[in-house]
């Protein structure tokens, strides 16, 4: 027998332990109407109730999957509405390897805190530990493909440099990769920008594993912190820092103005309490209807910050409108009077 058949034979006996021969009809009725937030967020998506029954399901700002709650159990589709189904659906075919068991039970496993199940679906239950992120080998190559990217568009080459010396921003396969550690130096969140993505393709998106904890960190000399949406922005607040002759700031890349559980962690409550100033670098939201979400997304970052400081927060964004964020500001060199504003429409001064 060869040996990934013993293997294949061994995985499948173990399996056989853990989990029973047939599924009962209890535990997939439990599975299909478990509220699937926590299973989601712990693949490293973002998700936001849409109304009592929907839930929007992003990565990077960017809806991917679409619930809703028909008579107590959850459907979902892509947003190409060319896939979907029930919870355990999702569940395949976000973790292709997982048996319908499998599947079945990493959904029971993620309610236990808050669903009732009975005592044998406890014993039943697999917990599936996260595996972190894998960032793909970088080639010379890539690393060449990179930098010409985000110098051109604008970025300095020296804040570049930094960024890849301390591991916060690496390259592979046409993407460049923006990296969160924790605080031994692991890879816990790493976030993928496509250097030239296709139509159908996301621009930006987590790999799986990704925890939102784990924001990004770009290293800097300044009192000053600033929080950023996205990686390239951030490295843009750098490079507009240097072209002022300003301390060049750290900065904190949240992964979107929804996001807040990267402000729990104790070392950037310890970052955001030294600063001498915070700033949150906000977005001219180009889709109709958004900026309102977004500025309220923000707003509650910002509660949160000075609650956690006990000062002011910045929130700032160009004042021409037709400039979604800071990184455009940055590629079109316009840091004429008034170039920034806050939400008072007062000009932000460096």
């Amino acid at each position: 027998m060869a040996w990934n058949s013993r293997f294949k034979k061994k995985s499948a006996e173990k399996r056989q332990l853990s989990l029973p021969a047939r599924v009962p009809d209890a535990d997939v009725q439990a599975a299909r109407s478990t509220d699937p937030r926590r299973y989601l967020e712990r693949q490293g998506f973002e998700v936001k109730p849409d109304g009592q029954c929907h839930l929007s399901v992003r990565s990077v700002g960017q809806e991917v999957y679409r619930l809703t709650n028909v008579n107590g159990a959850w459907l979902y589709c892509d947003k190409h509405r060319s896939e979907g189904g029930d919870n355990i659906a999702l569940v395949q075919s976000l973790e292709p390897s997982l048996t319908f068991a499998e599947a079945v039970y990493s959904l029971v496993s993620e309610s236990l805190s808050t669903f009732s199940v009975s005592a044998p679906v406890l014993q039943r239950a697999v917990i599936k530990e996260r595996t972190p992120p894998r960032l793909p080998t970088q080639k010379p190559d890539d690393v060449l493909a990179g930098r010409f990217y985000l110098t051109g568009r604008g970025i300095d080459l020296e804040i570049i440099k930094a960024a890849e010396a301390t591991g916060s921003l690496r390259y592979a396969s046409g993407s460049v990769f923006f990296v969160g550690h924790d605080e031994n130096g692991q890879v816990q969140a790493v976030t993928k920008r496509a250097i030239e993505p296709g139509p159908d393709d996301l621009k930006r998106r987590d790999l799986m594993g990704s925890l939102k904890d784990y924001c990004q960190i770009l290293r800097g000399t300044a009192g000053d912190v600033w929080i950023a949406e996205g990686g390239v922005t951030g490295l843009a607040i750098q490079t507009l820092a240097k072209k002022l002759s300003k301390p060049i700031p750290i900065v904190l890349i949240s992964g979107g103005a929804g996001v807040m559980a990267f402000l729990e962690r104790d070392c950037i409550k310890s970052i955001l309490k030294a600063a001498g100033r915070v700033v949150i670098a906000a977005e001219n939201d180009q889709k109709p209807g958004a900026q309102e979400d977004t500025d309220f997304a923000h707003n509650k970052q910002k509660t949160r910050i000075e609650a956690i400081t006990g000062h002011s927060v910045f929130v700032v964004k160009p004042a021409d409108p037709a400039m979604s964020d800071i990184a455009d500001l940055n590629a079109q060199m316009l840091m004429g009077t008034a170039a920034l504003i806050d939400q008072k429409n007062s000009e932000f001064v460096w």
